[in-house]
């Protein structure tokens, strides 16, 4: 939502989705959908969940050459309140002397939680190449189901990358991740494996040379040496 910070936009999207109800007269449901908008900026005011929303890992699927893509799936842990909007950080952190992997975007992945129900996945303008902060609102609210359904698709470009780097789902609310639920309440996600949110650490060797490039070193080297014995 440019111009706007990413949890306010949310926020606003929720009001704004409200708004045809003071036109009906239910001011007080408007009102409600006011209170969002302190959610969204006053996270020490949120209550604890029965249950929880778990993202789960996937795996690092080669797209074409130094294009990849991972899908972070969701499920419900006895979670009973239905969803309305998330948003999630997510961080490239690489480890010493790694370098070169970057975001290139984001998609709706294969049965997307809010499917048809989705307004659009949304990109913060403070988002950078190796930190993302997406979400998106429904237009209905939507039961999560227990397993099967997914978040999130995040594509990479690791046509420079060399080495290991971690993907860092940041699940606390202070740094601007949590989900909303149809009552107007908001929530922490959980991330399992790791309490720093590490879900999954890349791996992109340097890249072995190619036979042609083997064979042109080989000529290489002969021509070197015939030129060698020339000289003497």
């Amino acid at each position: 939502m440019a111009g706007f910070p990413a949890e306010l936009g949310i926020a606003v999207l929720v009001l704004a989705d409200e708004i045809g109800e003071v036109r009906e007269g239910n001011a007080m449901k408007a009102i409600v959908a006011a209170s969002a908008i302190l959610i969204f900026l006053l996270p020490s005011a949120q209550v604890a969940a029965a249950g929880v929303l778990v993202v789960v890992s996937g795996d690092l699927t080669r797209v074409s050459e130094g294009k990849y893509t991972y899908t972070l799936g969701l499920r419900n842990e006895d979670v009973s309140e239905s969803l309305l909007a998330w948003q999630l950080l997510c961080q490239i952190v690489p480890h010493n002397g790694s370098n070169g992997l970057t975001f290139l975007g984001v998609r709706q992945p294969v049965n997307y939680v809010f499917d048809a129900e989705s307004m659009g996945l949304a990109v913060s303008e403070t988002s950078t190449p190796t930190s993302l902060t997406i979400s998106d609102v429904a237009n209905n609210s939507v039961s999560v189901a227990t397993t099967g359904t997914n978040l999130l698709q995040l594509d990479f470009d690791a046509s420079q990358a060399i080495g290991q780097f971690d993907l860092v789902l940041v699940p606390d609310m202070d740094s601007g991740s949590f989900w909303l639920s149809d009552q107007y309440n908001s929530y922490e996600w959980h991330i399992p494996g790791s309490a720093s949110g590490v879900v999954s650490t890349l791996s992109f060797p340097v890249p072995e040379p190619s036979q042609f490039t083997l064979m042109l070193a080989s000529l290489l080297l002969v021509l070197i040496a015939r030129r060698t014995r020339t000289l003497r």
